[in-house]
C-alpha cells in the first residue's frame, strides 16, 4: 500500500481512496508517506474534518516533524493565522494541518494532500465562498502533480463507485477485534416500564465501565436540553418568530434558543395560547443527557462536548486533554465525538438515540446513518481489550444498523448502490439544488417559478428532470423565505447555471439565488 503511494509520488501524482476500518493505522500511513515526500523535497497538506481533531493530529505530526508543522483553521486569531500563513509561504513548514480552508494554503513543491475522514460533509462550505475542499484538492493535486489520498472507514458511496485506485486496510493495527456492537430495542424498554434515557443494557455497561475505571463515550445527535417545548393542554409548540423551526430549550442559561438565527427568549412558565402551566420538554439534547448521567451515576465524572461548550478559543483541545489527563469517566457529545478520536482507555461507546439519523429526508440518509454509527462505534477498543458499543433505537431492523453492527462497509455499499441505480440517484446522476430566498414569500416563490421556466426553456442537454419549486425543509431562516428547485442531470450544467445566476443578479431582484451540488 505504502509502496503504491510512494511510487505515485515519484511518478508525479495520482488520486487514491484509502478504505481502512477504524483503528487500522491510517494515520501511520499518512506519516510515512509524508516522510518520504520530504526526502524528495516536497511538502504536504493534511485536512481534518473538525477543529476538534487538530489537537491530536498536531501532537502526532509534531512528534514526527518537529517545528516544521503549520496549522490553519477558523479557531485561530487573525494574528495567529497571519503568522502561520507567513510560515507556510516562506517555506518554514513541511506539513500544513487544518480544516477545509487549509487546502488553499500557499504551499510550494506540494507533493501530498491527505483528506482524513473524507466522507464528512464538513469539507463542504455552505456559506460564501461555497466550495468542496475535496474537489479543490483533486484539482490542485492534478495541477501540481501531488498524490491525493482520501481516507475513511466509510467512504462516500459515490466516491467509492468512481474511484480508480482503492487501497484497503481490513484489520486494526494492534490486531484487536473491532468493537462488539449491540442494538438496544427501546420499544421493549418502554413496554417494560423503563422511561429513562438509558436502556438497561447501556445503563449496566456504563456502571461496569465506571467501576473498572475504563472510559466511555456517549453520542447524542442534538445539543441543548430538549428538542422543543410543547403545551400539554392545547398542543402549542414554541417556534422561532424569525425561522420556521421550533426553539430548543437550553438549561444553561434557562432560555429558548434558535440554532439558525440566534433568537433567544426566556423559558416560559405558562402557555401563551391557553395559559396552562403544563409545559413539557420533548426529546433529548446533550444538556439533558448530562443531567441524567449525573442523576444515575452521581460518582462518575462527565464532560460535555458540543457547540455550547466549545465556543471559546482552544476549547476543543482543553476538553479532550481533560478527558484524557484527568481520566474522566464519560465524554458526552454531539457529532464532534464520533470521528477521529483515539483514546486507548475508551472501551464503551453508547448511542443514546439513533432514530433521528435513520429518518432524515435526504436520498443519502442511510449512508449518513451507517457512516456516523460505524465511526462512533469505532472509538471503542483501541487499547489492549476489545471494545463494546450499544446503539439505542426504536427501529432495530433498519439496514444501516444491521451493517454498522457487522462493520461491513462492502455489504452496505452493494445494497445501497443497487437502490441508487434503480432510483437514479448519485453516482448515476448529479443532483443540483437552486435555493431562492427573499424577505417576501410571494416574490421568492414567483422568482423561483421564473427561474424554473428559464432553465426549462434553455432545453439544456443532460437535464434528466427539473422539478417545480417547493418550500425548503426549513422554509424561513432569519425572516427570509426559501424555495428550492431540484435538478437531476447527467451533463455539465456549470455554464448554464452561471448564466442563470448572472441573469438573476443583473435584474437586481430583491431575492437571492444560490446553487448547491449535492
Amino acid at each position: 500500500m505504502l509502496k503504491a503511494l510512494c511510487g505515485a509520488l515519484e511518478r508525479g501524482g495520482g488520486e487514491y481512496l484509502l478504505c481502512g476500518v477504524t483503528g487500522s493505522g491510517k494515520t501511520e500511513v499518512y506519516l510515512r508517506l509524508i516522510e518520504y515526500a520530504i526526502t524528495l523535497e516536497k511538502r504536504a497538506i493534511m485536512l481534518v474534518p473538525e477543529i476538534s481533531l487538530t489537537a491530536q493530529t498536531i501532537s502526532r505530526f509534531s512528534s514526527r516533524f518537529g517545528e516544521r508543522v503549520a496549522v490553519l483553521h477558523s479557531g485561530l486569531s487573525l494574528g495567529e493565522r497571519f503568522d502561520q500563513w507567513e510560515k507556510i509561504r516562506s517555506g518554514g513548514a513541511d506539513v500544513v494541518i487544518g480544516a477545509r480552508s487549509a487546502i488553499f494554503a500557499p504551499v510550494e513543491n506540494l507533493g501530498v494532500i491527505i483528506i482524513d475522514e473524507q466522507h464528512e460533509d464538513t469539507y463542504k462550505s455552505e456559506m460564501s465562498p461555497r466550495y468542496d475542499a475535496r474537489e479543490v484538492a483533486s484539482f490542485r493535486g492534478g495541477h501540481e502533480g501531488a498524490v491525493v489520498v482520501g481516507a475513511s472507514a466509510t467512504p462516500r458511496v459515490s466516491d467509492y463507485f468512481k474511484a480508480e485506485n482503492i487501497l484497503t486496510m481490513t484489520k486494526r493495527y494492534n490486531e484487536n477485534l473491532l468493537p462488539n456492537v449491540e442494538i438496544a430495542d427501546m420499544r421493549a424498554e418502554l413496554s417494560s416500564g423503563n422511561n429513562t434515557i438509558f436502556s438497561r443494557k447501556l445503563g449496566l455497561a456504563l456502571r461496569e465501565n465506571i467501576e473498572r475505571r475504563e472510559q466511555s463515550i456517549l453520542f447524542v445527535n442534538r445539543r441543548g436540553h430538549s428538542s422543543f417545548l410543547s403545551c400539554r393542554g392545547c398542543g402549542y409548540v414554541f417556534d422561532c418568530p424569525n425561522c420556521s423551526i421550533t426553539l430548543k430549550y437550553h438549561r444553561q442559561p434557562d432560555k429558548l434558543l434558535c440554532h439558525y438565527c440566534g433568537y433567544m427568549e426566556s423559558s416560559p412558565r405558562s402557555c401563551p395560547e391557553c395559559g396552562s402551566t403544563y409545559i413539557k420538554f420533548i426529546g433529548i439534547g446533550t444538556q439533558r443527557a448530562e443531567e441524567e448521567i449525573k442523576r444515575f451515576f452521581p460518582n462518575a465524572g462527565v464532560i460535555r462536548m458540543d457547540a455550547d461548550t466549545t465556543a471559546g478559543k482552544s476549547s476543543h483541545q482543553r476538553i479532550l486533554e481533560r478527558f484524557d489527563s484527568e481520566h474522566i469517566d464519560i465524554l458526552l457529545g454531539t457529532q464532534m465525538v464520533t470521528k477521529g478520536l483515539d483514546f486507548p482507555n475508551v472501551s464503551l461507546v453508547g448511542v443514546l438515540s439513533a432514530d433521528m439519523m435513520l429518518n432524515m429526508d435526504e436520498y443519502n440518509a442511510a449512508e449518513q446513518a451507517f457512516s456516523q454509527l460505524t465511526q462512533v462505534c469505532g472509538r471503542a477498543g483501541r487499547g489492549d481489550r476489545r471494545g463494546r458499543a450499544i446503539i439505542q433505537t426504536y427501529e432495530p431492523l433498519h439496514k444501516s444498523l444491521k451493517f454498522a453492527k457487522e462493520h461491513d462497509y462492502s455489504a452496505f455499499y452493494e445494497s445501497e448502490i443497487k437502490i441508487r441505480k434503480e432510483l437514479l440517484y448519485p453516482p448515476f446522476c448529479d443532483i443540483i439544488i437552486l435555493i431562492i430566498s427573499g424577505s417576501d414569500s410571494d416574490a421568492a416563490r414567483e422568482r423561483a417559478f421564473e427561474i424554473r421556466d428559464e432553465i426549462a426553456g434553455k432545453n439544456q442537454a443532460g437535464i434528466l428532470n427539473i422539478m417545480n419549486p417547493l418550500a425548503c425543509h426549513v422554509f424561513k431562516i432569519n425572516n427570509y423565505y426559501r424555495y428550492q428547485i431540484v435538478i437531476k442531470s447527467k451533463g455539465d450544467l456549470s455554464v448554464m447555471l452561471r448564466e442563470v445566476c448572472d441573469e438573476h443578479y443583473k435584474k437586481k431582484r430583491e431575492t437571492y439565488l444560490s446553487v448547491q451540488y449535492v
